[in-house]
């Protein structure tokens, strides 16, 4: 668990959610009156947790929360899990499967696959993935914000910025 740290310019995740709100359109009001809210509060009741288990079929599955009663939250996470066929596990069962990055998403038509990927190394980024249905850009979370700004400055405002858990391999 972490206390979240706060204001968007020095927690990469605040800004990641940030830009998620404005690309399904919440108005800016909306979004400042929740960050304000949250500051004025201090943030001391709240905390990050993570929780992992497994799925029906056994598939990995990460659950993030923010909360301020850490009981009560994991108890609707155990009764979640059981409810559909699965299973909490402890910590690290299943993270370990999976790398925390950025992901800058844009679409196919803005850039070719190496204009995308000369960018994304000049920008910082660690990783580039293009095919028919878009560009991934992924980065270090803690750079999200920086590679997120150069790429919109060449390319124009990507389709989604957020920190995600991409998994080592995949199966069918």
């Amino acid at each position: 668990t972490r206390r979240r740290r706060p204001g968007p310019s020095r927690n990469p995740q605040l800004r990641a959610a940030v830009a998620a709100a404005r690309a399904q359109n919440m108005p800016k009001d909306n979004i400042e009156r929740a960050i304000k809210k949250s500051l004025e509060a201090g943030g001391a009741n709240y905390e990050e947790v993570r929780y992992e288990g497994f799925g029906a079929g056994g598939v990995g599955v990460i659950v993030e929360a923010l909360t301020d009663n850490r009981n009560r939250t994991a108890s609707e996470v155990r009764s979640i899990f059981t409810k559909f066929g699965g299973n909490l596990g402890e910590t690290g069962v299943v993270s370990f499967n999976f790398d925390r990055l950025g992901a800058i998403e844009s679409d196919a038509a803005k850039a070719t696959a190496d204009q995308m990927l000369e960018a994304a190394i000049d920008a910082g980024a660690d990783d580039c993935e293009s095919g028919d249905e878009g560009h991934v850009v992924y980065c270090n979370p803690d750079q999200l914000h920086q590679v997120a700004k150069a790429l919109e400055v060449r390319f124009g405002e990507p389709r989604s910025v957020q920190i995600v858990w991409r998994p080592k391999s995949e199966v069918p």
